[in-house]
């Protein structure tokens, strides 16, 4: 129950995540293949998931970025579109070795790529 983790210090990895644009939570459920939407998407689903090594988004935004970098054992992630400024959320990530955006989401805008990071960033076609 939500007093045990409050008294480890630890938020209940069951507890839903709040999402701030309801769009965000439909593009992660896409990625995630999470059809039925009854079902909360939570920190088990994300951040204690050990299954996720690969996610490929349609569209995705900053909000989503930050959700994903909570996922410990992501090692790609394929981005094709959608509107967000900055990968700098998954700086840092652990294991992420490979990013491949669509060569559409350079040509629309610009988006910040951290210089110090832990992952490759490869331009491609793909749609």
């Amino acid at each position: 129950n939500d007093d045990f983790w409050k008294q480890i210090g630890v938020e209940n990895p069951t507890s839903a995540i709040v999402f701030q644009d309801p769009a965000s939570e439909i593009m992660l459920r896409n990625a995630l293949g999470i059809t039925d939407e009854s079902k909360p998407i939570t920190k088990l689903d994300v951040a204690y998931n050990k299954d996720v090594t690969e996610l490929r988004f349609d569209e995705i935004n900053d909000e989503v970025i930050g959700i994903v970098a909570d996922f410990p054992y992501l090692r790609k992630l394929y981005i094709a579109g959608g509107s967000f400024s900055s990968l700098e959320p998954l700086a840092k990530h652990i294991n992420l070795r490979r990013v491949y955006l669509s060569r559409s989401l350079l040509e629309e805008g610009e988006i910040v790529i951290p210089k110090e990071r832990t992952f490759r960033v490869y331009i491609d076609n793909f749609n």
